[in-house]
């Protein structure tokens, strides 16, 4: 299982597009490949032949589509205060299940679906909401596969990538970047503040694209390592 994580400070915009965008990718070409898979077997059955570089392709082309079905997406908000509509303190109590959670910004959801990609039931959530998620996931098989770090062991490196959309001190991204086994930084203009500052609504679809673009090259360049 292969895990990555986009983060930005409050995970309902920036993140959320690129989650939608990874998401998208990973639906589009598990499709065409599956289709391509379809045409191969249309084509042996007409033929009544068994071609073993087809059939070999073939198997090359399933074990891709399996390793495409087990990669693990999503996104996460740095700041956890920035999520709720109440105060961390209170959030971070007993009280927390009466905390309204915030949602998506409506022009991100509506940049994303311009392009066919629906974020509209993605929520924002927060590192402590996903890490029991992603430990779960990259469960070590032994306790000897912990790194020691100090007098304890370090957290599970359960984040294959983590890609971070926002400027913020290393003291926020800390609790993921110690569970990250690779981290890249994508500068990327926050598009609330870009529209307020005169580009208005186009920055949504602008920032939207400019994320999609870096998101299939981050795929693609996946792809070619789970094909090697």
């Amino acid at each position: 299982m292969i895990t990555i994580v986009f983060a930005c400070k409050s995970n309902s915009c920036r993140s959320q597009m690129a989650e939608g965008w990874a998401h998208q990718w990973i639906i589009d070409e598990v499709e065409r490949h599956k289709t391509a898979i379809e045409d191969c077997h249309y084509i042996d059955e007409k033929k009544d032949v068994i071609d073993s570089y087809n059939n070999h392709l073939t198997h090359r082309v399933k074990d891709y589509v399996s390793s495409l079905e087990n990669i693990a997406v999503t996104s996460v908000a740095l700041d956890s205060s920035a999520v709720f509509d109440a105060p961390s303190s209170m959030c971070a109590s007993t009280l927390a299940s009466k905390c309204q959670r915030k949602q998506v910004k409506s022009k991100a959801v509506e940049a994303m679906a311009k392009d066919g990609v629906d974020i509209s039931l993605f929520r924002p959530k927060t590192i402590d909401e996903s890490i029991p998620f992603l430990e779960n996931i990259a469960k070590p098989k032994s306790t000897e596969e912990m790194v020691i770090e100090g007098n304890g062991k370090s957290p599970i490196k359960s984040v294959d990538k983590l890609i971070v959309l926002c400027s913020c001190g290393e003291e926020m991204k800390y609790e993921l970047t110690r569970r990250s086994i690779s981290v890249e930084e994508w500068s990327i203009d926050a598009p609330t503040a870009a529209s307020k500052a005169g580009e208005g609504d186009k920055a949504y679809q602008r920032v939207s694209l400019e994320i999609k673009e870096k998101v299939n090259i981050l795929m693609r360049s996946l792809k070619l390592s789970l094909m090697s």
